[in-house]
């Protein structure tokens, strides 16, 4: 399901638009650490048996972190993991998830609702705890949900099948100041909201804790240049499936 996000198009008009924030699924998207053509991220099958001038339906087959996607908390986080901070130990201001916790047990009200929209310039090479600081200085001021926007929305790489190794995203700095921060959920427009340096660690952090990662993202806005951020207001519903680790 489509992930999308509403703002206000014309300063003071009142007038709102809708728009589709997620990459359309095709077999000419980037994998994870693959080169292009080893594992395609999507195929659609004719279905087999009786055909019918009247209508058509077909199997359709992805890798469950293709695209646009969102990450259960089992994708690091199994079962009895070391990492899923229980709500009575935890001193952070939001709930901890549950081990083992697949997709059916995202939280609605945290994938939907407001969200900031902050632009990461061009010469971060990661979105490290001290940069957070200077974009977010005020602690009560942080928001719940933000949507990092960096180059990779200009420069359209969720639409090259060729992996960028040098993606831009959250170092383990930047993934504590969120869990710190009580952000409840991050959106970044490549495939993964962790540096490949720290992949494994970061996620961990942020699942551990709760944190929605919604990943892979298409952020470059109609009659925008990436100028500016702000605020809308995100509707993001990933399909339901039961025990999965991730989903467009």
């Amino acid at each position: 399901v489509s992930s999308s996000f509403c703002e206000n198009s014309h300063r003071g008009s009142g007038h709102d638009r809708i728009l589709d924030i997620s990459v359309p699924l095709s077999s000419d998207l980037p994998t994870w650490h693959r080169p292009p053509g080893s594992l395609m991220p999507i195929s659609v099958l004719a279905t087999a048996g009786v055909h019918s001038s009247a209508s058509s339906t077909s199997f359709m087959h992805f890798h469950s972190h293709t695209g646009t996607h969102v990450d259960a908390f089992k994708h690091f986080v199994p079962d009895n993991s070391q990492f899923c901070v229980s709500s009575s130990s935890s001193a952070l201001s939001h709930r901890s998830c549950r081990d083992g916790d697949d997709l059916l047990a995202l939280p609605l009200h945290i994938l939907n609702g407001p969200v900031h929209i902050v632009n990461v310039p061009d010469d971060v090479k990661s979105i490290s705890a001290k940069w957070l600081d200077r974009a977010f200085p005020s602690r009560e001021m942080t928001p719940r949900r933000i949507l990092f926007r960096t180059r990779h929305s200009r420069d359209r790489s969720m639409y090259n099948p060729v992996f960028q190794e040098d993606f831009i995203a959250l170092d383990i700095t930047g993934a504590k100041w969120v869990v710190e921060r009580g952000v409840r959920l991050v959106g970044v427009d490549y495939l993964s909201a962790l540096t490949l340096e720290d992949g494994v660690s970061g996620h961990q952090v942020l699942l551990g804790h709760g944190v929605v990662l919604v990943e892979g993202l298409d952020l470059l806005l109609e009659g925008e240049d990436l100028s500016d951020g702000g605020s809308a207001s995100l509707i993001c519903l990933p399909l339901a499936v039961t025990g999965g680790d991730g989903t467009p």
